[in-house]
């Protein structure tokens, strides 16, 4: 084998190694998404509509109403 045949085939080593890395990288990034990405269950606070109560509100204070002048 020639040098410049031996340095044909390690660049061609090296491109297919590189493609190769870029895909496992690929897949590696995927999965950690789907590990450790948002999940459906949770939700940000500002999604919750504002008519829905909560269980983790604090007790609400009596609300005082202001009695008629007549009495």
């Amino acid at each position: 084998m020639s040098k410049d045949e031996k340095i044909a085939s390690l660049e061609h080593t090296n491109t297919s190694l590189n493609e190769e890395n870029a895909h496992l990288k690929a897949q590696v990034a995927m999965f950690q998404s789907m590990l450790f990405g948002a999940k459906s269950e949770k939700r940000k606070y500002t999604d919750i509509p504002k008519n829905q109560l909560s269980i983790f509100e604090e007790e609400k204070k009596p609300v005082r109403t202001a009695l008629p002048e007549n009495l």
